[in-house]
């Protein structure tokens, strides 16, 4: 059989080592991540080394999981070209268009369970929301949707108006708000925000603190009026 013989101090001088591990150094960014990596010396112990290299399918195998797991994640959340409407706890509703425009609709007192549903719909990744949509100021409602907009990266809001004797969550959503730079649209009634062909948000009734708003897909329509009559409710669902 023949014999392995491993390099030795001599070798690496050989291989101009000190050289390369400057080369190293210059791409540190940080001034101890460059005396680290000018200190790196190589073993010239074989059983030193054959540990190290034994680590190497276990360092291949964590990569790949991670990778499969990202992967997996993908498929599940990229848009499919269908339309998705998901109904959280304490009455937030969170709509993605065919293209994977992400709305989330009014909020609710339950907001661990909000953000914990839309962990599980949306990647890690990305915490882009297009549109939140507040239809009520009342102080029950804004918890839930305070907490999406503190998490995520909304891009517009359509809210409602400021109510007659704001509350703190009011106050909190406000300055949230103004912090992050978030546009901001009232919810006036025949406000339409089309999000891509044929998937728009209409904002149908807006009365004081309180509005309605409709999400047409096509031919259809969803209609979110917590607050108005069963009346009022058909007859929103019905009109142009």
């Amino acid at each position: 059989m023949g014999t392995t013989k491993f390099m030795d101090s001599k070798h690496w001088t050989t291989l101009e080592l000190p050289r390369i591990l400057e080369h190293l150094a210059a791409h540190a960014s940080f001034s101890a991540g460059a005396e680290k990596a000018r200190s790196l010396t190589p073993s010239t112990v074989p059983e030193e080394i054959r540990a190290r290299l034994a680590l190497r399918p276990a360092l291949a195998l964590g990569v790949a999981l991670v990778v499969g797991v990202w992967l997996w994640n993908l498929a599940l959340t990229a848009p499919d070209g269908k339309t998705h409407l998901l109904f959280f706890e304490g009455g937030t509703t969170f709509a993605q268009s065919p293209r994977g425009a992400r709305i989330v609709i009014d909020g609710g007192a339950a907001p661990s369970a909000v953000l914990s549903a839309l962990g599980q719909r949306l990647p890690f990744w990305d915490r882009r929301i297009d549109l939140l949509v507040l239809m009520d100021a009342d102080e029950d409602n804004l918890p839930a949707l305070i907490a999406v907009l503190e998490r995520y990266d909304v891009h517009h809001i359509v809210q409602v108006s400021a109510p007659a004797k704001p509350t703190a969550a009011y106050f909190k959503w406000r300055d949230l708000m103004a912090n992050k730079h978030v546009p901001v649209m009232p919810a006036e009634s025949g406000l339409t925000i089309t999000v891509e062909r044929d998937w728009r948000v209409e904002i149908v009734s807006a009365r004081a603190e309180t509005a309605s708003a409709r999400l047409r897909v096509g031919h259809l329509a969803f209609l979110f009026a917590a607050n108005a009559s069963r009346d009022d409710q058909t007859a929103l669902l019905t009109s142009e």
